[in-house]
């Protein structure tokens, strides 16, 4: 899975969510795969490294619902 596939299951499986708290894991997750390109890792090494898109989004989704901020 390449940086825009991670990128944009993560984002859809979150559309419920406000869209701030989207673009602040989005934007985490970015900067994920940028320091990983500046240390000589794949698109998909780094993918993999982080995990289960549907893994994430749900971890985002638990944490944001259950702190009442959405």
């Amino acid at each position: 899975m390449n940086r825009k596939q991670f990128l944009t299951e993560v984002e859809q499986r979150l559309s419920p969510l406000p869209a701030e708290v989207r673009h602040e894991l989005l934007s985490d997750l970015s900067q994920h795969f940028d320091y990983g390109l500046v240390n000589g890792k794949s698109e998909s090494e780094i993918a993999h490294e982080l995990g289960n898109p549907e893994d994430i989004a749900r971890w985002k989704w638990n944490q944001t619902t259950l702190r009442g901020a959405y």
